[in-house]
């Protein structure tokens, strides 16, 4: 009580010093001579400062004598001697010098450049002179310093680098109205407004009204901003889903973006980067290799292969039984083939985005395969490194890749289907595998189940081809990338099949799939959790992001996310009688 009586009553001092103090009434007083200001006392009269400063005094001097504690005065002097230790300790601290090498400058150097931004020759100067100026400041007391006001002359040294640091990518007053007087026109498109574009820096975005056919215009403003600019910007054309109503045809407005030229480039490959090419390559191959062990594990003895499938045995000191009898040859042989089938389906689709991407003026950046012990490996990651002129070379360049490796892992399953019928237990090309494993998916495991009879299905395990293990996992692959989500490749095709607004949708309805385990199988949550973290943002660096494709394209983008679905939908028509349930 006594704690609360006294944080209360130190408060009160606080809120009376505060607001009778000698100064705010010495300003009181100094207001207009016409309304003087008055003060009214317990006696009526009226008060000076001094008159108050002294009431003052008194009333906390009673209010410390209450409280028991010690007079204002004397700790006001301990307070005053405190603040003379720190500073003197400030003082020391001030003088403390401060070593600066030689090679700051380089490591900056190199730390934008790794940033890639290139310094100019006045950038590495004004840093050389900051670091001088820091130099001669680390010797001298805060006092000298504020003095010769040297504080504010490093500050604005500081304020002068990072201007020269800017990236120089925004577009002046005047080449904006040379773009609206020489590129921009009443034939082509009326600009009624401009605004900065928030999706790249130093872009300009041109709003009005577009006078003639959508591709048409865009080809023409193209070819005007690089016969004006030389090359200095890219021109870019999007749907306006923010202007009201729509254009003359009855379709979305469109809207004009342009960019300087060094930031509407994708950003170049960096020398990390392909260091983390080459180590998902080596882990990727790895991740294959153990999708052919598992796949011949049935190979081993049985007695080994049960004492490893034994979780007890992890921690017990028994000895593995049959040991001298382990044989690894046959798991080996079984592995490579099964290795190298996955690998190959990678490289084939792969190299048909390549293909394309000469093809249509397209460059790409080294795939990032991504490592999978279930089935291998999830694909690859490839960037666009150069701009892509419009949504058909997208879609040709993002299609090739799941019709070439698709078409491979197609031929690899049809030939392995046809060597496992029979199912010749004496056939030592054949292994064994869980029938289970033919319900992750709704259209191989009935394919499989219509050509090699529903009776092989009824027994636990079921003899097949290693190349129909390849063809299976490496189908699922290519089916997990035509999902139409981000910029995997069916979110390309998707994106330059049916616009902005159809990748917005198809990627929730993909992502309400994965999560809630309807499509992916044991796959959906990790290649959920993949897509989240690196391929969910749709693809930016398309020029004609408006004028759509034919219909045959169009037509092709539903075929190939229908065949994925059908792919990754993990039942099969007899699942009910296999399992026992919805009976």
């Amino acid at each position: 009580a006594r704690r609360r009586h006294t944080r209360a009553m130190d408060a009160t001092r606080a809120r009376i010093a505060r607001s009778w103090t000698p100064a705010r009434c010495s300003r009181r007083t100094r207001r207009p001579q016409a309304r003087p200001s008055r003060r009214w006392s317990a006696s009526g009269g009226d008060r000076t400062p001094e008159t108050t400063s002294k009431g003052m005094r008194k009333t906390l001097a009673d209010l410390n004598a209450i409280l028991g504690e010690e007079e204002e005065e004397e700790q006001a002097g301990r307070n005053a001697e405190t603040n003379q230790m720190e500073g003197g300790e400030e003082e020391k601290r001030s003088t403390t010098t401060i070593e600066v090498s030689d090679s700051v400058l380089q490591a900056l150097k190199e730390a934008e450049e790794a940033r890639g931004n290139k310094l100019s020759d006045d950038a590495i100067e004004q840093m050389r002179k900051i670091l001088d100026t820091t130099r001669e400041m680390s010797s001298k007391s805060e006092v000298d310093k504020k003095t010769r006001g040297e504080d504010d002359k490093l500050q604005k040294d500081f304020e002068s680098l990072s201007d020269l640091l800017k990236p120089k990518t925004v577009v002046p007053k005047e080449d904006i109205q040379i773009m609206k007087e020489k590129v921009f026109g009443p034939t082509s498109f009326w600009v009624t407004g401009t605004m900065p574009n928030p999706d790249l820096e130093g872009g300009v975005l041109f709003r009005g009204n577009l006078r003639d056919d959508k591709e048409v215009v865009f080809r023409t403003l193209d070819e005007k901003t690089k016969e004006v600019f030389g090359g200095r910007y890219e021109l870019f054309m999007s749907e306006d889903f923010e202007a009201e109503g729509l254009d003359s045809k009855g379709t979305t407005r469109v809207r004009f973006l342009v960019v300087p030229a060094d930031a509407a480039q994708p950003p170049a490959i960096s020398r990390w980067q392909v260091v983390v090419c080459v180590i998902l390559a080596g882990l990727t191959v790895g991740s294959a290799f153990q999708l052919g062990i598992a796949a011949n594990i049935n190979r081993l003895p049985p007695d080994i292969v049960a004492y490893f499938l034994n979780p007890q045995n992890m921690d017990s000191s028994t000895m593995i039984p049959k040991l001298e009898e382990l044989d690894v040859g046959p798991v080996l042989d079984g592995a490579f083939p099964i290795m190298g089938a996955v690998l190959a389906c990678a490289g084939i689709h792969e190299a048909g985005h390549f293909f394309a991407g000469a093809m249509r003026g397209v460059k790409l950046s080294p795939p990032y395969l991504i490592p999978n012990g279930q089935i291998g490996t999830f694909g690859a990651i490839t960037q666009f490194k150069s701009l892509v002129g419009n949504r058909k070379d997208m879609f040709d360049v993002a299609i090739a890749g799941p019709v070439a490796g698709g078409s491979a892992a197609a031929v690899l399953f049809v030939y392995g289907l046809i060597c496992s019928m029979g199912g010749d237990a004496s056939n030592p090309d054949l292994v064994s595998i869980p029938t289970v494993l033919f319900n992750n998916s709704f259209l191989l495991g009935n394919v499989c189940r219509a050509v090699l009879g529903g009776q092989v299905f009824e027994a636990k395990e079921v003899l097949i081809h290693p190349m129909l293990i390849a063809g299976w996992c490496a189908l699922t692959t290519t089916a997990l990338n035509c999902l139409p989500v981000g910029s995997l490749d069916g979110g390309r095709v998707v994106q330059s099949a049916w616009g902005r607004r159809g990748i917005n949708i198809s990627s929730l309805l993909t992502y309400a799939g994965l999560g809630f385990g309807i499509i992916g199988g044991s796959l959906s949550l990790s290649w959920g959790l993949f897509i989240l973290i690196c391929q969910r943002v749709p693809e930016k660096f398309v020029k004609d992001s408006v004028t759509g494709v034919d219909s045959k394209r169009s037509n092709l983008a539903w075929v190939m996310v229908i065949l994925a679905i059908l792919i990754l939908f993990p039942f099969s028509f007899t699942l009910p009688q296999d399992q026992g349930i919805f009976i």
